[in-house]
């Protein structure tokens, strides 16, 4: 006589639920030993990439200041650019355009970055320095090409500002303008 029959039979329900559960979080667990393991592989990759760049960024710094220290990995954005200024300073003072009196090709393209940044919308597409007499080409808004104009006539370092075409279609100015700066450079010559 069997007595494990009918209402004495065993449940299989509750042991095919751990069973169904067991499984369940095995697949889980799996699931998220494979994230990690392709997180960690995206942060090495990643991480490979930023060493690459950042030799880069030290190789065109070298061949850009020879002779200077890189800066460290940590440094802020200010000490970065406090860094840069100090450069360009250094640049200017031995190109001895101070010294004679005249502007200095940094001073000039410097005087010209100050008046594009204050005119909306202005790109400049080409610049040539030759003799006393900058040459700019670009393309802006109206309203950034009457601003580029007007901030050039009132810079110190240019004498007369001068244009000699501009074409607007489509609310865009096409221009070609000549600036005439006080003193000379020292090497001013072709297309910068």
């Amino acid at each position: 006589m069997n007595l494990l029959q009918e209402e004495f039979m065993p449940r299989l329900e509750g042991a095919l639920l751990r069973q169904a559960g067991i499984t369940g979080a095995v697949m889980f667990g799996v699931v998220i030993l494979l994230s990690l393991l392709r997180l960690g592989y995206q942060v090495h990759v990643r991480g490979a990439a930023v060493s690459m760049m950042e030799a880069e960024i030290r190789s065109v710094y070298s061949d850009a200041f020879p002779g200077k220290e890189a800066v460290a990995r940590t440094s802020t954005q200010q000490e970065l650019l406090g860094m840069f200024e100090r450069s360009v300073e250094e640049a200017r003072r031995s190109s001895g355009a101070a010294r004679s009196g005249s502007s200095s090709v940094l001073d000039i393209l410097h005087e010209l970055a100050a008046s594009v940044s204050g005119s909306p919308g202005t790109r400049i597409t080409q610049i040539t320095i030759e003799g006393t007499l900058l040459r700019v080409s670009g393309v802006s808004s109206l309203a950034g090409f009457s601003e580029l104009e007007q901030n050039l006539v009132q810079s110190p370092l240019f004498e007369g500002v001068s244009v000699d075409r501009a074409n607007a279609e489509a609310g865009k100015v096409k221009f070609d303008m000549s600036v005439t700066f006080r003193g000379r450079v020292p090497g001013g010559g072709g297309p910068s």
